[in-house]
């Protein structure tokens, strides 16, 4: 009979046991649960962004090329100008096939109408190359030549150098 007090007192001193770690586990177990079903929301959210984006896609997908690089189309757009020097281009993935392209170029001394030119010509390919920021300053008081720092961004095909 004393066997059968002892079975009976270890039971109950292990579901006591087994209620006490369950009791200080489920708060930490609720609030994980709790971040899962934030992160599933926000999940959710950021897949209804990405949606929103594409017809954004297939429009450049339907280009099917990024636009000229900045040296190239600076050649092009301003003839008999001397070419600036690339100071600095960051590029981040945006898919498999594309990604999104910063380059700044500084030019020492170009003429204001030319530089115009330029910032006209890469706004209108397909796609553009937009100026992002601009900085002049004249090189006299008065004069029509200035140096110049632009910053340029666009998507471009993953392969190639922005600068070539």
């Amino acid at each position: 009979m004393w066997m059968i007090g002892i079975a009976a007192l270890g039971v109950a001193s292990a579901a006591l046991v087994s209620v006490g770690w369950w009791a200080g586990v489920r708060p930490t177990r609720m609030a994980r649960i709790r971040d899962l079903a934030r992160a599933k929301t926000e999940l959710a959210q950021l897949d209804r962004d990405a949606r929103r984006f594409d017809p954004h896609w297939r429009a450049i997908e339907a280009i099917g090329h990024g636009p000229p690089p900045p040296l190239e189309l600076f050649a092009q757009a301003v003839p008999g100008v001397p070419a600036p020097v690339v100071s600095g281009e960051q590029r981040q993935p945006l898919n498999d096939r594309w990604e999104w392209r910063r380059v700044e170029l500084a030019c020492s001394e170009i003429p204001l109408d030319s530089l115009i030119a330029f910032a006209h010509t890469c706004s209108t390919l397909r796609p553009p190359w937009r100026v992002s920021r601009l900085r002049i300053e004249p090189l006299d008081i008065g004069s029509t030549r200035a140096r110049a720092m632009l910053t340029l961004e666009s998507v471009m095909p993953r392969s190639g150098g922005a600068g070539r």
